[in-house]
């Protein structure tokens, strides 16, 4: 499985309610970061901001138009992957 796909499914599973998070679940991810260290977690933390913007170019924001609040939303993903703007 790409690291993309990895990426969208563990955001869709950070995504839920907690109470809704299997704890298997939960385990795995936990013992991915635990066991794989800082690179896995760069890696992981690129994944996470293809699959954010990705959402820009699908039908999550099909029809809307550009703005300044969606190009805001849009710096957002890559500060809160990497700290920076």
């Amino acid at each position: 499985m790409s690291r993309v796909l990895s990426a969208r499914r563990d955001v869709r599973f950070l995504g839920l309610p907690q109470d809704r998070r299997l704890p298997r679940k939960v385990l795995r991810l936990h013992q991915m970061i635990a066991s794989s260290g800082s690179e896995w977690a760069q890696q992981t933390a690129a994944a996470f901001v293809e699959a954010a913007a990705g959402e820009f170019d699908s039908s999550a924001f099909e029809g809307v138009p550009a703005n300044p609040d969606l190009e805001w939303l849009r710096a957002c993903v890559d500060y809160l992957a990497r700290g920076d703007a």
